[in-house]
């Protein structure tokens, strides 16, 4: 057994009593012991104190001595497994070392990080070498991605678990496809198992220590169109060798990470500010345009679609940036003061604009274009929720915003008189209770809350927004499809509020609640 003790020795010299935590970590899926997890001991009253840190022998075993009495947590991992039990919050529950009582005890698992393996080939079942492959997760985040081999084969690993599709890109150096009708066509970007519309892709589920290695796609041509257009100012005319991007919506799921992603074409507009796309698939576009005039820094933007012809007679009009300004107000001045958060706006076609209120509210979001925009929001401080957000004095919370200058304020209000719901679930175990809101507008991520039950089987949820609520308790919420997109799909609060009771929660007020666990609801 290999063993490593941090800050023991201080505690024997001056004669201090010590406890011992030790345990075992196991292979969720497999059942035996994991070798070479570090298993680290945490002080939950003291962030920056020591810790004290063993190591599992080949049984999966640990046995870390010198511990002071106190209250600890611990936090335990290894290359390629991912806890046994995940869940976003609340915390590992923390547990107390007391020299006087002996040692304290830990069962912990881990699992195997998902794997997923497929190939891609073309129509004919011939093999796509150097296609990236990539996971498009409905809610945006990153995008893990691989290259197929020779034989068109790819292996996605080291994934969260996740609800997900997968999309491959073929490979620029790919010979154009044969058309049939003897018209020009492209490979376009497909979607398992074969389709070129995202909405029409098939949603893939993937679990902690499950592997799939049956995930063919087959790439498909699309014939080509052309996009004309011009580019113009605020008065109509023509803005001469402005930069036009042509972008897919579907390179945008990764919102934050959008301002990375190569547009599918650039053009130069002429000195009448016209511009040509020739080679361009059927889809939603958007054009982005950019250019100087005057000596002003101008830019616009315009979405649209190709399906069975060209799109022509494309206006851009391009404006001078402008800054959206506003207030947030939080009921805790000192924590306002001292603490500088942020306040999104998140378009259609770029990475999302962010503002840092300083330490008055006062908040500014710069470089701001004309269009309709979500409102991303930081989640709020502990004790408070978010109570509302306004623009040009209209509640707009959960709504899609048109933008068009700067002349309306933002106003994001914050409060601490939130509500709770508590109570027993039959059954619960380590089951996970689920409240999405039943306005409409606010099922979404930021608004649907979630909590473990406890040792007890209750559950106890705060600082909630006064409202109507769906409550349902499932038994296997502990991966992250939750947190990576699979809550927030429609389909799936569908379900989720098919099993689910009504509560109505009131500010200041504990609303008691019993609820029955349920199986999560599959898609």
């Amino acid at each position: 057994m290999r063993i490593l003790v941090l800050a023991a020795v201080p505690a024997i010299l001056f004669g201090q009593a010590t406890g011992v935590v030790e345990g075992t970590v196991t292979n969720r899926v497999t059942h035996g012991g994991i070798e070479g997890v570090e298993v680290m001991v945490q002080s939950v009253a003291s962030q920056n104190g020591p810790n004290y840190t063993g190591t599992t022998d080949a049984a999966g075993a640990f046995h870390v001595e010198g511990v002071p009495d106190g209250e600890y947590r611990a936090n335990f991992g290894k290359p390629g497994f991912v806890p046994g039990d995940i869940s976003l919050m609340p915390p590992p529950a923390p547990f107390r070392v007391t020299a006087a009582d002996g040692p304290v005890r830990l069962q912990l698992t881990l699992v195997p990080v998902p794997r997923l393996r497929g190939r891609v080939v073309d129509s004919e079942g011939h093999p796509i070498p150097d296609a990236a492959v990539q996971l498009v997760h409905p809610g945006g985040g990153g995008r893990p991605e691989a290259k197929t081999g020779k034989d068109g084969a790819f292996e996605l690993g080291q994934l969260l678990p996740a609800a997900f599709m997968i999309r491959a890109i073929p490979p620029p150096k790919l010979p154009p496809p044969k058309s049939k009708e003897d018209e020009p066509e492209i490979w376009a970007p497909t979607y398992y198992p074969g389709v070129t519309e995202q909405f029409r892709a098939e949603r893939l589920v993937i679990r902690a220590g499950q592997e799939r290695d049956d995930c063919e796609i087959v790439l498909r041509a699309v014939p080509v169109f052309h996009v004309r257009g011009r580019v113009v100012d605020d008065g109509g005319n023509p803005v001469a060798g402005a930069t036009i991007k042509l972008v897919s919506p579907d390179s945008l799921d990764a919102r934050s990470h959008a301002i990375f992603e190569e547009p599918e074409g650039h053009a130069t507009s002429a000195d009448d500010g016209a511009f040509d796309f020739a080679r361009v698939r059927p889809g939603e576009w958007f054009l982005m345009a950019s250019g100087k005039k005057g000596g002003r820094s101008l830019s616009g933007v315009v979405t649209g679609t190709v399906s069975q012809g060209d799109w022509e007679n494309v206006k851009i009009r391009v404006t001078v940036p402008f800054t959206v300004r506003g207030t947030v107000e939080r009921p805790d001045a000192r924590i306002a003061s001292t603490r500088h958060t942020w306040v999104g706006l998140i378009p259609g076609w770029q990475t999302r604009l962010m503002g840092i209120h300083d330490q008055s509210g006062a908040l500014e979001i710069d470089d701001v274009l004309p269009g309709k925009y979500q409102i991303l929001l930081e989640e709020p401080l502990p004790g408070s929720y978010l109570d509302t957000v306004q623009y040009g004095g209209r509640d707009v919370l959960g709504q899609t915003v048109d933008v068009t200058d700067g002349s309306l304020r933002l106003r994001v209000v914050y409060r601490t008189n939130g509500g709770r719901v508590q109570g027993p679930v039959e059954d619960c175990g380590r089951g996970m209770v689920v409240l999405v809101p039943m306005e409409l507008a606010l099922q979404n991520s930021e608004m649907i809350r979630w909590g473990r039950c406890n040792a007890a089987g209750r559950f106890d949820i705060g600082d909630l927004r006064p409202g109507g609520y769906y409550a349902a308790a499932f038994d296997r919420m502990n991966d992250l499809e939750l947190y990576y997109g699979a809550v927030v799909d429609p389909a799936l609060i569908a379900k989720i509020i098919e099993h689910a009771a009504g509560v109505a929660v009131e500010a200041g007020q504990t609303t008691p609640l019993a609820l029955k666990l349920t199986p999560w609801p599959d898609q």
